[in-house]
């Protein structure tokens, strides 16, 4: 489709730094953004709000150089190939760099971006290893396809096209998710103290296992095994992992039931007190609190949606230091709303309908991801 041009041939490569965090003189009455991997992490396609800014004494004392407009910028250390644009000077740490073009050949900053945060930076490379990174040097050596500069325009139109319908399949998703929580405090919010018990005294709460790692015959059983970063949507029907029936029997893992809730007791980010309940029977790991529900009292899709509105909640209660963690007791001391049975079913059928509709427009997400998948293939091979 096009030339095959080095990075090198085509920019100057310009790290960022970070101001030493001792000096808190670097880190005070801040004007400046500098934009770090986790910020990276979450942006879209252009640079937004820094979590964190530095003041003009870190940038001359620090000696550090802009990120003009215009730009792209791309993670190379940990979570490589996180790509966005800025759209003002900015500044980044040292594990972002700047792509300042050259004007070698005519570049569509677009047909960037996507090539740029579509491709595989790690292929057919021997740093594809744990903790491996690209440095300036290696990176420098990687090549991207440029065609002319009307096809780039006529790619990057086409892939926006595409992006753009993903994005709106993102907001209806997030709408739906919106119109769960507003029917619930529509239904629930006046209910008082006369209605309020403690999660423990409604259900029984406790915790999976790990089966010991130097015992192959307790994996790949077929049973899945559900751990923290899988606690997600409504329903988990897939485990990375499964465990075998000796692990039940042998270990202190137990199966739970469809319709069990589960909370995420610890782990990466912003998995601490996230809540999902199992669609089929699965074991979980230790990090997993199983919420089994007294049925005659309780509707699992309901109190599922309290839980998940008690989600800050539940993360400001965590107890420990760099590690926070959330202990069965606090989870069984949560206090939960418990209005008639018959009010939680209604607004359980209701939530039903919701979840029908989400499956819809993720299975409309998936294709959507696959053709931009397809299309960058094609077009950046």
């Amino acid at each position: 489709m096009g030339d095959h041009y080095r990075i090198r041939d085509l920019f100057d490569l310009r790290m960022g730094k970070t101001p030493a965090r001792k000096e808190t003189r670097y880190w005070t009455d801040c004007d400046a953004d500098w934009v770090s991997i986790r910020d990276l992490s979450g942006f879209g396609k252009y640079v937004g709000k820094t979590k964190e800014r530095i003041n003009q004494t870190a940038i001359e004392e620090c000696r550090m150089d802009p990120v003009p407009a215009d730009t792209l910028i791309m993670s190379f250390k940990l979570s490589i190939g996180k790509t966005a644009i800025t759209k003002k000077p900015v500044y980044t740490n040292e594990a972002i760099m700047a792509f300042l073009d050259k004007h070698t050949v005519p570049l569509d900053l677009d047909y960037l971006y996507h090539q740029f945060s579509s491709k595989d930076w790690m292929e057919s490379s021997n740093l594809a290893v744990m903790g491996a990174t690209l440095n300036k040097k290696t990176l420098g050596e990687k090549t991207i396809v440029v065609p002319s500069i009307e096809e780039q325009r006529r790619v990057s139109r086409r892939l926006e096209r595409v992006q753009n319908q993903m994005s709106l399949v993102w907001r209806m998703l997030a709408k739906a998710d919106e119109l769960v929580q507003s029917r619930f405090m529509e239904m629930f919010g006046s209910y008082g103290e006369e209605t309020t018990r403690l999660l423990g005294e409604v259900a029984v709460v406790q915790t999976g296992a790990t089966p010991s790692r130097a015992n192959a015959a307790y994996y790949g059983g077929g049973i899945p095994w559900v751990k923290t970063g899988e606690i997600n949507y409504t329903t988990i029907m897939q485990s990375a992992e499964t465990i075998s029936a000796a692990a039940l029997r042998e270990t202190n893992c137990k199966l739970f039931p469809a319709g069990t809730i589960l909370i995420a007791m610890y782990g990466q980010g912003d998995t601490r007190g996230r809540a999902g309940v199992l669609g089929i029977p699965a074991a979980t790991n230790q990090a997993c609190a199983a919420v089994l529900l007294d049925v005659e009292q309780c509707d699992n899709l309901f109190m599922l949606q309290q839980l998940r509105m008690k989600y800050d909640e539940l993360r400001g209660l965590s107890l420990g230091g760099n590690q926070k963690n959330l202990s069965l007791g606090i989870i069984k001391a949560m206090p939960v709303v418990i209005p008639p049975i018959e009010l939680q079913r209604e607004f359980a059928a209701f939530v039903q309908q919701v979840e029908s509709l989400k499956t819809d427009l993720n299975q409309q997400l998936d294709r959507l991801n696959t053709l931009y998948d397809s299309l960058t293939q094609r077009y950046f091979a």
